[in-house]
C-alpha cells in the first residue's frame, strides 16, 4: 500500500485561499484530505460556469473564522441532487 505523507510550505507563497481547505489556511499543511476539498470547489465552479468561490470575501482572519463556523459554498444552480 503505498503512503503519502503531507506536505508543508514554509514560505510565504501566494497561495489560492478560495480553493484551500481549513488544514491547509491554518497550518500551511496539504493532504490528499485538502485535495478532496479542492477538487470540490474546482467542481462547484464547474457547474456555477465559471463563477468566484467566495465572490465578496476577502483574505484575512475573519474568512478562516468563517470557515470553522460552518461557511460552505451554496449549491450550485445547475447540479442535479445525485451530484
Amino acid at each position: 500500500m503505498l503512503v503519502l505523507s503531507n506536505y508543508q510550505t514554509y514560505a510565504q507563497d501566494p497561495l489560492p485561499w478560495r480553493w484551500m481547505a481549513l488544514e491547509c489556511l491554518t497550518t500551511y499543511s496539504f493532504s490528499s484530505a485538502s485535495d478532496v476539498w479542492s477538487f470540490g470547489v474546482t467542481a462547484w465552479e464547474i457547474f456555477q460556469f465559471g463563477d468566484t468561490p467566495y465572490p465578496s470575501r476577502t483574505w484575512d482572519l475573519s474568512f478562516i473564522d468563517d470557515l470553522e463556523s460552518g461557511l460552505r459554498l451554496p449549491e450550485p444552480k445547475l447540479c442535479s441532487p445525485e451530484m
